[in-house]
């Protein structure tokens, strides 16, 4: 136990640490006295002062509480991990190495910030507001309500929250669509912008080498039988055949990266911005005609039925 105090007579908190898959995890715990014991309740705000204070890092304004200052800096590495993922995925153009001195730390990056967004770490769930302005605000659980590993940081993170994944989801919006704002809330293209998302995330388990990093919950291809028709992935994910149509998004992504690379997969799905149809975004993407790409993915497609890959 690293620190303990009392908010009223019946109310205390602990700053705790202990254990977890192998490392020592650090939280916030409060606890009510009932009938004489000490038992841990609901966080509660009033530990909080309402202080705050702010920090610039490249691509983010983090906005926190002041009592949680020590344990910002490993929370914004972990997000800043997140957006480099998703401009290496998405193949971004690179810029002169930006860096900034804040939280204590030297941050630099060569990629852009392409949207204006704060991280507003005083809230107790995950959320975003103004998500269809330009500069967005997305609240996110203090880091003493998550909870934070104290070993092998950056990268060992608690996302129980889902905001590692929530944060990969927009950020991939925003470079699929070019804006938030989309006349439909079910945009054309769809599945295959989830899809990347997801793609961000499993690369970013990869890079760093732990499965377990960051649980990309949305999709699990093992749970889906069989693709559906190649014109699924232009249509919504409103359908009672989403899953479907997210398994058949996964798999066209991996067969392009097999047939035209990585820069051709981001610019694929990039191009669901302007295009009005399947056989534009393919042709903008990948330089093929509809039919004659049609006929790779199904050669491509038989092979993987036929090994059982993908």
């Amino acid at each position: 136990m690293n620190d303990v105090g009392l908010l009223a007579d019946d109310l205390a908190w602990a700053d705790v640490s202990q254990y977890r898959d192998g490392d020592r995890f650090r939280q916030t715990r409060f606890y009510r006295l009932r009938q004489g014991q000490w038992r841990r309740t609901d966080f509660d705000p009033s530990f909080w002062s309402g202080g705050a204070e702010t920090a610039d890092s490249p691509h983010f304004r983090v906005v926190y509480a002041r009592e949680d200052r020590e344990l910002i800096a490993p929370i914004v590495a972990q997000l800043e991990d997140v957006f480099e993922q998703v401009c290496l995925t998405f193949d971004c153009d690179v810029v002169a190495e930006v860096c900034a001195d804040a939280l204590e730390r030297r941050w630099c990056s060569s990629f852009p910030r392409f949207v204006s967004l704060t991280l507003d770490m005083r809230g107790l769930e995950f959320e975003f507001q103004n998500f269809q302005d330009t500069a967005m605000v997305l609240t996110m659980p203090s880091p003493r309500v998550t909870g934070v590993y104290e070993q092998n940081a950056p990268y060992r993170y608690n996302d129980d929250s889902g905001t590692a994944v929530g944060l990969a989801w927009i950020l991939t919006w925003r470079l699929a669509y070019g804006s938030l704002t989309v006349a439909n809330a079910m945009p054309d293209g769809e599945p295959l912008v989830w899809a990347m998302a997801l793609r961000v995330l499993r690369e970013l388990q990869q890079r760093h080498g732990d499965p377990d990093l960051i649980d990309p919950f949305e999709f699990d291809p093992r749970s889906v039988e069989d693709a559906v028709e190649l014109e699924a992935v232009w249509q919504d994910l409103g359908q009672a055949d989403s899953q479907a149509r997210l398994y058949t998004a996964h798999l066209l992504l991996n067969f392009v990266t097999e047939a035209f690379g990585d820069k051709t997969t981001a610019k694929l799905v990039k191009s669901v911005r302007t295009a009005t149809s399947l056989a534009e975004a393919i042709e903008t993407g990948t330089g093929e005609e509809l039919e004659d790409f049609r006929e790779q993915w199904q050669v491509w497609l038989k092979q993987q039925t036929e090994t059982g890959g993908s």
